[in-house]
């Protein structure tokens, strides 16, 4: 199953997809004068960070058998889960943006 870290690599063709959505968090400690004088320096703060896993398959036959038994997978164990969305990319759209300046 090929994972596409970057857009650049996302198959431009009709193929399906999983995507699977992480969420962790990254806990920054303070510097010691926001510890010693409440309100200076850099308090401590804890970062959420969301992120997602693109899976993809060709859309054969056997690409579909892929995706379904990778699916069936998933949800074995947590048939309640949130976090995956599969799909069926029929067609992938370039987007362009010109600017003009007068």
């Amino acid at each position: 199953m090929p994972i596409a870290s970057k857009a650049s690599e996302v198959p431009k063709v009709p193929h399906y997809a999983i995507l699977m959505f992480n969420t962790s968090s990254v806990y920054h400690e303070g510097d010691e004068r926001s510890r010693q004088c409440p309100g200076h320096g850099y308090p401590a703060y804890t970062e959420t960070i969301e992120s997602f896993e693109y899976h993809y398959y060709p859309l054969t036959q056997d690409g579909h058998k892929a995706w379904t038994a990778e699916l069936e997978r998933l949800y074995r164990h947590s048939p309640h889960r949130t976090d995956v969305v599969a799909m069926e990319i029929g067609k992938v759209c370039k987007v362009e943006q010109h600017i003009k300046v007068v």
